[in-house]
């Protein structure tokens, strides 16, 4: 069984149980993921009503309520929402999630052909997530180069435990593919189900008072507490912060979304632990690796954001089925700079200097795709980049499908000139043949006539 041909993408008003309300950028982004994917079925999740109407289609023994309710709490952010609906149509439905802020440069095909019976997400190295969620950590990032951020990283975060210590990866969510009913998506729901039906969710005090001792939990499960910054986390809340626990907690976590990214990992490395899966393959990609070879020594940022294979697509194998690990680090490369202006502008990146210095749709795509990008991820604070109208100046989204790059063209040309040679063969045979059979009825007329001739002789003897 293959995985579906669906891909689930949402824009809703959380905050006030609306339909989305799509801007020009978003729209561009939206058009561009339905032009590409005619022969998919499209699930764009942007009407409140229809949204309560799928849960229900599937809420028939009322185990989608808590589902509901979660959508209903105006306390609960609209991140934690979507979290929670991405891994219920993935669940139920199977097929893509991708995030409706994404531009894609082509079609998600061979990555689902790659998943097969799997699951697919993007991963990140898990020092450099841990970072993110911690609130001390995560400020210097805006104020550091890259370079120095993921030093600090690797030097104050905290080592995996014993159980852990295999499986060197955060997933992220952005992008995930599914086999339906998979028991990936499953246990994230039902984690997602424990937490919310286990906490008081009456107040956004609470709410977030709960996430952070959620996250902690969650840290202590995963995480060595005798190593790193973790290790003083808990001493300093064991004895000078016992009585102001949520407090302090809320000064180190901040209520962050990133939950989620562990939520994930507890399930995808214990689904591997349980299966005694520990090695993985890298999955070979000869234009990602011979680019960063040939930059390593230009590029600085190259060495320590792919350093430990961190820019390498990881394959586990479990039985028929695989986990695969998309690079996060090399997508990032991409869009990378120190500066942060930069950054959101992504003037003076890889990415950002091809799509700026080019006015071609099919050039930037083929650039992009020679380097092995095939899709660019806004996050919110990048959503009002000028790359993106200098991306809706380039592609029109015209209808009737994906524009061919000029190495395709060539290709075809190859291929025209293929099919014309053979066409001239063709005929050359047919006139041959012709030909043949000419000289061949002429020589039998001849032969005829000689018969004729000789027998007539006879009859007047």
């Amino acid at each position: 069984m293959t995985t579906p041909k669906i891909i689930h993408f949402l824009w809703l008003d959380f905050n006030n149980k609306k339909d989305g309300v799509i801007d020009n950028k978003l729209k561009f982004f939206v058009d561009r993921i339905i032009m590409l994917h005619e022969n998919y079925e499209i699930n764009f999740i942007n009407k409140w009503n229809d949204c309560i109407k799928s849960i229900n289609d599937f809420n028939l023994n009322n185990e989608y309520d808590w589902i509901l309710d979660v959508l209903n709490n105006t306390n609960i952010g609209a991140a934690h929402k979507s979290d929670i609906l991405r891994f219920f149509y993935l669940y139920k439905k199977g097929g893509i999630w991708v995030d409706a802020s994404t531009f894609l440069l082509n079609p998600f095909d061979s990555l689902l052909e790659q998943n097969g019976e799997g699951f697919t997400c993007f991963y990140v190295p898990y020092k450099m997530c841990q970072s993110w969620m911690i609130k001390p950590l995560s400020t210097l990032y805006d104020l550091i180069s890259i370079n120095d951020y993921i030093k600090l990283s690797n030097e104050l975060c905290s080592n995996l435990n014993n159980k852990y210590n295999d499986y060197l990866f955060i997933p992220e969510n952005y992008f995930c593919i599914s086999q339906i009913n998979h028991i990936i998506p499953f246990n994230i729901l039902n984690m997602f189900k424990i937490y919310y039906q286990g906490n008081d969710m009456s107040t956004k005090e609470l709410v977030n008072i709960s996430r952070n001792n959620y996250i902690y939990q969650l840290f202590l499960k995963i995480f060595d507490t005798d190593s790193g910054i973790l290790k003083s986390i808990k001493e300093q809340l064991d004895t000078i912060y016992k009585d102001k626990r949520d407090i302090f907690l809320n000064d180190i976590f901040d209520g962050g979304y990133l939950f989620n990214y562990i939520m994930m990992y507890i399930v995808i490395s214990d689904y591997l632990y349980d299966n005694n899966i520990k090695k993985y393959d890298f999955i070979e990609n000869s234009n990602r690796q011979k680019y960063i070879n040939e930059k390593e020594n230009k590029n600085k940022l190259i060495n320590s954001i792919c350093d430990k294979d961190n820019c390498k697509d990881l394959l586990y194998k479990v039985d028929d089925k695989k986990i695969i690990l998309l690079s996060a680090s090399y997508n990032r490369l991409n869009k990378w700079n120190d500066n942060l202006n930069k950054r959101i502008s992504w003037e003076d990146t890889i990415a950002g200097d091809i799509i700026f210095n080019n006015n071609d749709e099919e050039d930037i795509i083929q650039s992009l795709t020679e380097i092995d990008i095939s899709q660019l991820k806004f996050g919110s604070w990048t959503r009002n980049s000028e790359i993106i109208d200098k991306l809706m100046v380039v592609f029109k989204n015209k209808k009737g499908g994906k524009k061919i790059t000029n190495k395709k063209k060539e290709q075809v040309k190859k291929g025209v000139k293929k099919e014309v040679k053979k066409g001239v063969k063709k005929e050359v045979k047919k006139e041959v043949k012709k030909e043949v059979k000419k000289e061949v009825k002429k020589e039998v007329k001849k032969e005829v006539k000689k018969g004729v001739k000789k027998g007539v002789k006879k009859e007047k003897n």
